[in-house]
């Protein structure tokens, strides 16, 4: 984080300095204001693609900062909007599960396909650390 110091905010840099050096960074658009302030640190972030997860880590910390989102992402080509609720993640490991084994997991109906932000309430989040683990690849 270091190569990017300038475009943090001076807080957001310390905080972020303090849980280590090497980060992958998530961001959205738009988000509730409950359903962010909701978020605990240490949230499992899952991410999918074609129907699968793909990749699980370790939210360490979030943090809105419009700038540093037009730096990895620019803006969003449909409505112009910023990434800037921005996601700090370590600890990311492969992973490889169907997406039907996450719907029966954390109780979504068949033929859900997870696309872009969801946030998973505390009951499915604990139904999915068991597939979660079990398929790290």
């Amino acid at each position: 984080i270091r190569a990017l110091k300038k475009n943090f905010l001076e807080k957001q840099y310390s905080e972020l300095s303090e849980r280590g050096e090497a980060f992958f960074f998530w961001g959205i658009k738009s988000i509730e204001p409950t359903t962010w302030m909701n978020i605990p640190e240490k949230s499992l972030g899952i991410f999918f693609a074609n129907k699968e997860a793909f990749a699980v880590g370790e939210i360490c910390y979030k943090f809105i900062n419009e700038d540093l989102s037009k730096i990895f992402w620019g803006l969003d080509s449909g409505t112009q909007e910023a990434f800037k609720y921005m996601f700090a993640i370590k600890n990311v490991k492969k992973i490889k599960i169907p997406q039907k084994i996450i719907n029966e997991s954390a109780g979504y109906k068949e033929g859900n396909y997870i696309q872009g932000f969801t946030s998973a309430d505390e009951l499915k989040s604990y139904n999915l650390k068991n597939p979660v683990k079990t398929h790290l690849t």
